[in-house]
């Protein structure tokens, strides 16, 4: 039975206001059933792994008296918050939805729950990886006014408002229908690439600029290259994230009600809210003390919560002074 000629009897429209989006109805052949439980089990795996690594990551930095000291290191904390809730909520509500396809009794509410909760966890995701390459830019290239002016109050404002837009850019779509809101998604995704190219382009000019004059390095200099390897790290979870999306996006161009592009735009969302569990990874292998803390944060839970508990006082005065 070709996907073409049963169209019409194995997938169903889920309007959602002005949104429509496609349910398949049942699974037509064996080898579709056999993908759909093999997506599922790594949907599964991958929930674990990303609430292992970025749990292991928030509470490396709520252990770690040097990383809290560092204002980048609250942002790679804040990301890994919103990993956190992308790898629970995106993986668990896909996972459901190929679960009642798989049952035999899809619902139209979970498939809608689906694309919107997934769209708007990774959106938050991607807000703060720019907030932290904004806050890298500023460090390296502006680093009187990163000094002087950035607080970790201020950094929480900058994510808080790129969340506030995932969440607008969200309700857009039920809002305005697909084809607006996919436009300005459209132009959102083309903006970040421009804002995060333009980030980079200035990070390599200023730190070649301090490279190549020895005769004047001083302490400023030496903190940008020190600074250098917090960016090449956000700059290799830029890639990473790069190679996750674009598949995605790829997929998306193609007609919906077809099972081939179903099964194909599965796996690019897999692939997509894997960037979650891969973005813990590179802090950890990029960054020593973290990768230290985690470890014994991960070896003996019960000490870190003694920890926590004789640091707490200590940690609420020190965030009084950076906020």
């Amino acid at each position: 039975m070709s996907d073409m000629n049963s169209s019409g009897k194995f997938w169903q429209s889920c309007p959602l206001h002005n949104a429509q989006y496609v349910m398949p109805l049942n699974i037509p052949t064996q080898m579709y059933y056999i993908n759909a439980i093999v997506g599922s089990t790594c949907n599964m795996f991958l929930i674990v792994s990303g609430v292992i690594l970025n749990s292991a990551t928030i509470l490396a930095y709520w252990k770690s008296a040097q990383l809290r000291r560092k204002i980048s290191y609250f942002l790679v904390m804040l990301l890994s918050v919103s990993d956190l809730t992308a790898a629970v909520v995106g993986h668990l509500v896909f996972v459901l939805s190929l679960a009642f396809t798989l049952h035999g009794n899809p619902n139209c509410t979970i498939s809608s729950l689906h694309e919107i909760l997934t769209f708007a966890t990774v959106a938050m995701s991607l807000g703060t990886l720019l907030a932290l390459n904004i806050e890298r830019y500023l460090c390296i290239v502006h680093p009187l006014f990163h000094r002087t002016k950035m607080t970790k109050l201020r950094l929480l404002g900058l994510a808080a408002l790129f969340w506030l837009y995932a969440c607008l850019l969200t309700l857009s779509y039920p809002i305005l229908g697909n084809s607006v809101a996919g436009l300005i998604t459209s132009c959102t995704m083309f903006a970040i690439i421009i804002v995060i190219a333009c980030i980079y382009i200035s990070i390599c000019w200023a730190v070649r600029q301090a490279a190549s004059n020895p005769s004047h390095v001083n302490s400023n200099t030496i903190k940008k290259l020190q600074n250098l390897r917090t960016a090449k790290s956000c700059a290799i979870v830029v890639a990473c994230t790069v190679i996750c999306f674009l598949p995605f996006a790829i997929v998306r161009a193609f007609k919906r009600s077809v099972f081939k592009t179903m099964f194909m735009d599965m796996w690019a969302k897999t692939l997509t809210l894997l960037s979650s569990s891969l973005n813990s990874l590179v802090f950890f292998w990029r960054n020593p003390i973290l990768r230290k803390e985690a470890k014994a944060v991960l070896k003996d839970p019960k000490r870190f919560t003694r920890h926590i508990a004789r640091v707490s006082p200590s940690y609420e005065e020190s965030v009084q002074q950076n906020f």
